[in-house]
C-alpha cells in the first residue's frame, strides 16, 4: 500500500510498522558481517526479519505494515508484502527518530496507536502486546527495552517529537533518554518485557542458548543457522 491511500478513513485497529532495510541495496548487520562475512550476514538477518513478521502475524486486530529503507519500490519489499498481507511505506528522515516520526504522523489519522518494531528480534512478548493494545488509554508511550540498551519496541497515539529529544541513536544510552525525556513530559510510560536484538556476534550466540529453550520460536533463524553451519 502507498502511503498516500486511505488517510481518510480511520480505523480503530493500531498500525504494526516493522522498520527495515532492502539487503540488497543497503548494507545489514554491519558489526555481525565483521564476524561471520557479509553473506552469512545478510542471510542472518533475512531469517531476523522472517521470524519477526512471523511473530507480528500472532497480533490481534492491527493492521501490518513494512516501513522500508530506501524505497518500498522493490522487488524485495513487494513479496513480502504479498507473502504476509503488508502494506508498504517508505522511510522518510534524516536520522532514525525523524523516520520513526514520520511513520507515527502517516498512520496516526488512520490507526491508533502507531506500534514501531525493529526486525532484529526474533523472539518478540506478543502476548504482552496484544495484552498493551487492548489497554492502550493507560499510556502514552510504549517501549519495548532490549538487553543493549536499546529498544525494539516504541508504540504513541500521536507523533510526540520531545520523546526523541537528544538520543544518540545507535549507542546503549537510547532507552534511558528515551524514559527520561517521558518523564520529563509527563507522559504515561509502559514497558513490554525485554528483548533480545541481535546486532553481533555475542547476541548471535545469545539468541542461539535461547532457542536452544524455546523449540517453538525463530524457525527461520534456526534453519539459517544450521545451514550455515554456525553452532
Amino acid at each position: 500500500m502507498d502511503e498516500d491511500k486511505g488517510k481518510d478513513s480511520f480505523s480503530p485497529m493500531a498500525a504494526v510498522v516493522a522498520f527495515a532495510k532492502n539487503p540488497a541495496i543497503e548494507p545489514v548487520k554491519t558489526r555481525l558481517a565483521f564476524s561471520v562475512g557479509d553473506k552469512k550476514a545478510k542471510a542472518i538477518f533475512d531469517a531476523l526479519f522472517t521470524d519477526c513478521l512471523s511473530s507480528l502475524q500472532r497480533l490481534i486486530n492491527v493492521r501490518r505494515y513494512i516501513a522500508c529503507s530506501p524505497s518500498s519500490r522493490h522487488r524485495y519489499f513487494e513479496e513480502l508484502a504479498k507473502d504476509y498481507g503488508l502494506g508498504l511505506i517508505d522511510q522518510q528522515g534524516d536520522n532514525l527518530g525523524e523516520r520513526m516520526l514520520h511513520c507515527v504522523n502517516a498512520f496516526s489519522s488512520r490507526h491508533r496507536p502507531v506500534v514501531i518494531v525493529g526486525t532484529d528480534t526474533p523472539i518478540l512478548p506478543i502476548e504482552d502486546l496484544n495484552r498493551a493494545l487492548t489497554e492502550s488509554s493507560e499510556w502514552d508511550v510504549l517501549l519495548g527495552p532490549t538487553f543493549d540498551g536499546g529498544y525494539y519496541l516504541i508504540s504513541m497515539s500521536k507523533a510526540l517529537p520531545d520523546v526523541f529529544a537528544h538520543v544518540e541513536w545507535s549507542t546503549n544510552q537510547v532507552l534511558e533518554r528515551t524514559r527520561d525525556n517521558c518523564a520529563a513530559g509527563k507522559l504515561r510510560l509502559r514497558e513490554l518485557p525485554p528483548a533480545l536484538d541481535v546486532d553481533d556476534i555475542g547476541s548471535l550466540l545469545h539468541l542461539m542458548r535461547l532457542l536452544d529453550e524455546l523449540p517453538g520460536e525463530g524457525q527461520a533463524t534456526r534453519s539459517i543457522l544450521s545451514i550455515l553451519g554456525i553452532q
